[in-house]
């Protein structure tokens, strides 16, 4: 009866893998110079299922690993179980709407089910929106067509300490009502040329996300302190500076 070495190889090096389902850890490991074993990620929830991570073998030739999506605090959970999250923390917020009496006995916040740390922007009377996990890529290729690093997930996590008032597109909401306040306040604009400057700031914004992506939300660096303006709107010529 032959005996196949490699496999005993294989198991040797899987039973030195550590699991792994925080994403600093992994994007450590995969930024590294990978003289340690490669980590096996798995979802902390349902924990047999291993997640797909380009550049991380499998644990086994037979296991057949899912889409995995990453949450604002670090925590990696399969997606099958991040849909059944987001379905549970809508049925309860249905019920208690339903029956207030339900409010405290359970839970209708999107939370992250490891650390507990609830994906709300810092101001919700201002913001509705929750800070959305994003997905681990399926394969070495974005939507784009170029490679993937993972440069779609953020490189750093959000804390109770770096937690953004808003989401990007309030903020951007916010943002073009004060500027068009202005700019509407002004008797040596027309409505026409009003209306050129808002389009041309709104092109600036979506190329400037674009080219500073990924954030996880609320108001990017690029754009200085919330009460600055971007450069001037040159179709329109208005010196957003004099604003």
């Amino acid at each position: 009866m032959s005996h196949d070495a490699s496999t005993d190889s294989k198991v040797d090096e899987n039973s030195s893998r550590r699991q792994e389902h925080f994403w600093p850890n992994v994007k450590a490991w995969l930024s590294g110079d990978r003289d340690s074993p490669a980590p096996i990620v798995r979802c902390p929830i349902c924990v047999e299922t291993e997640i797909f991570v380009f550049g991380i073998p499998k644990s086994s030739p037979d296991i057949e690993r899912l889409e995995g999506c990453v949450f604002a605090c670090g925590h990696i959970v399969c997606k099958p179980c991040e849909a059944e999250l987001v379905e549970t923390v809508l049925r309860n917020a249905r019920a208690i709407r339903d029956d207030p009496g339900l409010e405290g006995q359970i839970d209708p916040e999107y939370r992250c089910p490891i650390c507990r740390f609830v994906f709300d922007y810092g101001k919700p009377n201002e913001c509705e929106h929750f800070i959305e996990p994003r997905l681990i890529w399926p394969s070495n290729r974005t939507e784009s067509g170029d490679r993937d690093d993972h440069h779609n997930i953020p490189d750093y996590i959000i804390n109770e300490h770096n937690r953004p008032d808003r989401c990007n597109q309030c903020e951007n909401e916010r943002r073009f009502q004060r500027v068009y306040r202005q700019l509407s306040s002004r008797p040596d604009l027309t409505p026409e040329s009003v209306s050129m400057a808002m389009e041309a700031e709104e092109y600036r914004f979506q190329r400037r996300l674009a080219r500073d992506w990924p954030l996880w939300g609320g108001w990017p660096e690029y754009f200085g302190p919330e009460g600055s303006l971007p450069d001037p709107a040159a179709d329109a010529r208005i010196d957003f500076e004099e604003l």
